[in-house]
């Protein structure tokens, strides 16, 4: 995929995206901005280069805690 094609689907990604939050109520859609932000700070620390192992440790541990936590929620919402 050229690099063209890859910003063109990333702009449709964000578009649906976003009418999906529309629809959240506001405290949802706080929630999962706070996951994005979370996320976001997650890929810069791993990048970073003088990252320091056991905050790359923690950082890991606090972001599989919260992914399980999502799964178990949405597992629990089906049932």
């Amino acid at each position: 995929m050229d690099f063209t094609s890859l910003v063109s689907l990333g702009t449709e990604v964000g578009k649906v995206i976003n009418r999906v939050l529309d629809r959240l109520p506001s405290f949802e859609q706080k929630k999962f901005l706070e996951f994005v932000k979370f996320e976001k700070a997650y890929q810069e620390e791993i990048l970073r280069a003088d990252s320091d192992t056991d905050d790359l440790v923690l950082w890991r541990y606090r972001r599989e805690l919260l992914l399980n936590t999502i799964v178990k929620e949405i597992v629990n919402a089906k049932k």
